[in-house]
């Protein structure tokens, strides 16, 4: 919500002295109303969203000797809507004042606007925890989004996931072996998809927007233009992660955890508009060909002892990650500087200075019709 109130400020304009004619006098030459605005406004804006999340959960665990299984389904339905209308109107035939009741009543000094959307989202998961003796340990789940976003039979999504863990700490060999040296020593991996939806809505379906006016005969018309090329196939974009880890704890005191994480997302969704000439003259729908792929790993260390009854510990990570563009649009000829694809996802393409002109003889050497984003290079430019 909000007011905007805009009224002509007066102005005083005194005669000016001094050689640079920066000292004013008390001498006033004349009163005017400044050009902006040029007649008065009020203006008001409103705007509400309102959402809704339901959500349900059943789950069931039971244990049958050395196994135990532990079952759940989750569904969630969201929606969320939005609206927005603003009005303004010019001149105020008695009083000026940041009320409407004084503003002119003439439909030439109004206008106004507004917008709705709506947005949803159905969500099932099912999840199976499965361990035998508590040694070999199993994970798998199953999620399908359904997204109004995309075209009726592109909308939904389904998304699997699966990891195991292996309790090496808890096998014979292990606790006569090597017990005296760690507590626990334990093996993990895990496979999974994700999805995202996040692109604007509807560009699966045909759309006219107002383009104007033109006169038909002798009167103006309204006119409506075609609102660009639809894609009907649009749809979730994916990402495939894996990771491997070990976790371990030593006698001594010594924690550590050891992760290999990896992580390739395929179907971006993203525009084409840049491998196309100019005179093509439309605007192409985001389309599901974007690639990027990620990897990394990670440390984490953690001792922890006492003195008497004083605890302390102290832990400490370790990171990297590189994420790699695979796939991305660009046009046709681009000088290899301009080209994403191979580079990390956060390059950007930038002049490489050869450093400061700093003396005559320098100045001199450049070539006679040498220019700086078409400025003739002096003393002390950044080359």
């Amino acid at each position: 919500e909000g007011k905007v109130y805009q009224i002509q400020p007066t102005l005083y304009n005194y005669k000016r002295t001094g050689t640079t004619q920066k000292i004013f006098t008390d001498t006033l030459l004349n009163i005017i109303k400044a050009p902006y605005p040029s007649v008065p406004t009020l203006s008001t804006s409103n705007s509400n969203t309102g959402s809704y999340q339901f959500n349900t959960q059943v789950s069931y665990a039971r244990g049958f000797g050395k196994h135990f299984l532990d079952l759940m389904f989750v569904s969630e339905i969201y929606e969320q809507t939005f609206s927005a209308n603003n009005l303004t109107r010019q001149n105020f035939p008695i009083i000026t004042t940041d009320q409407y009741f004084a503003t002119s009543s003439n439909n030439a000094d109004s206008w106004g606007g507004g917008s709705e959307s709506t947005v949803g989202r159905t969500s099932y998961v099912g999840r199976l925890n499965y361990d035998y003796q508590q040694k070999y340990l199993l994970s798998a789940s199953l999620r399908a989004d359904g997204s109004m976003i995309f075209a009726p039979g592109h909308r939904w999504g389904y998304f699997p996931s699966v990891s195991a863990g292996w309790k090496v700490s808890e096998e014979e060999f292990f606790r006569k072996h090597l017990s005296r040296t760690f507590k626990q020593f334990k093996l993990r991996a895990s496979l999974g998809y994700t999805g995202n939806d996040g692109v604007a809505a509807w560009q699966w379906q045909d759309k006219f927007v107002p383009a104007g006016s033109a006169y038909f005969g002798n009167s103006l018309q309204p006119v409506i233009s075609y609102g660009g090329v639809v894609n009907p196939n649009l749809t979730w974009e994916k990402s495939r992660s894996t990771n491997f880890g070990i976790d371990l704890a030593t006698t001594f005191n010594l924690t550590m955890s050891l992760n290999y994480w990896n992580r390739n997302t395929y179907d971006i969704l993203g525009s084409r508009i840049v491998s196309i000439p100019t005179t093509f003259g439309g605007v192409l729908p985001s389309v599901n060909y974007g690639k990027v792929k990620s990897s990394g790993y990670e440390i984490e260390l953690e001792y922890e002892n006492s003195i008497g009854n004083f605890v302390y510990s102290l832990s400490g990570n370790f990171g990297y990650a590189f994420t790699k563009v695979i796939q991305r649009d660009v046009a046709a000829g681009a000088l290899d500087v301009d080209n994403p694809n191979g580079k990390s996802l956060g390059y950007v393409a930038e002049l490489v200075s050869t450093g400061v002109i700093r003396t005559q003889r320098e100045l001199d050497n450049l070539p006679a019709d040498y220019t700086i984003y078409g400025a003739k290079p002096v003393l002390g430019t950044l080359n």
